[in-house]
């Protein structure tokens, strides 16, 4: 099981500071549909990783699990929260997450996924590790588009949706030609999770114009 940590110390995100900008959110119009249930209980199902949402000294954990129900078109993913010390549950239906717009649950979901089909960024500590971290340097480098605090509050986490490939693309631009180790080591991964999020939207995409047309 991945274990996801927060990014906070492992890059200066404030050394060399830049200003370019790139449109944000692109809103709701282009969703694939409600990808969330809230569900009654535990199912079971392959335990993929874990992270901390929340605000507050400790924060609380979440954890990813694919379900046993899950086939290769419609995979999905249960999310298990302690949230105010009540556990709740949510099935998310890969098929519909739409990373153009999507909460960060919903990535959480779908980065979880990406690593355990072997399509992630990579990253030793999870495709959704990466997501921090790019997040994080765009807000530092005045990304003009949606971001949730680091780390979100319960609420940004499961209910504020954002443009993520757009964040992706502005901070593998701003970085692409940096010589520092550690920024090269984010390109790469950012853009095996751009590549995915693209494969991803396609596939989807595909789905459901052939769905329509049946």
């Amino acid at each position: 099981m991945q274990v996801t940590s927060m990014p906070y110390g492992k890059y200066d995100y404030s050394k060399n500071p830049m200003n370019r900008k790139i449109p944000g959110s692109r809103g709701g119009e282009e969703s694939f549909g409600n990808a969330v249930e809230k569900v009654e209980k535990e199912e079971k199902g392959e335990a993929l990783s874990i992270a901390i949402a929340g605000k507050g000294a400790i924060g609380h954990g979440v954890r990813a699990v694919l379900l046993e129900e899950s086939t290769p078109d419609r995979p999905i993913i249960q999310v298990t929260s302690n949230y105010n010390g009540k556990r709740e549950f949510f099935n998310i239906d890969i098929s519909k997450v739409d990373p153009r717009n999507a909460t960060e649950m919903e990535m959480f979901a779908l980065c979880s996924y990406a690593d355990a089909t072997g399509k992630g960024s990579g990253d030793s500590l999870g495709s959704y590790h990466t997501l921090h971290i790019s997040a994080a340097l765009a807000k530092y480098n005045n990304y003009s588009g949606e971001l949730n605090d680091a780390p979100p509050s319960w609420e940004q986490f499961t209910e504020k949706k954002i443009d993520w490939t757009e964040m992706g693309k502005f901070t593998v631009d701003v970085f692409k030609d940096s010589k520092d180790i550690k920024m090269i080591e984010l390109v790469l991964w950012e853009n095996k999770l751009l590549n995915f999020f693209s494969d991803h939207i396609k596939k989807i995409s595909e789905d459901i114009l052939h769905d329509d047309l049946a």
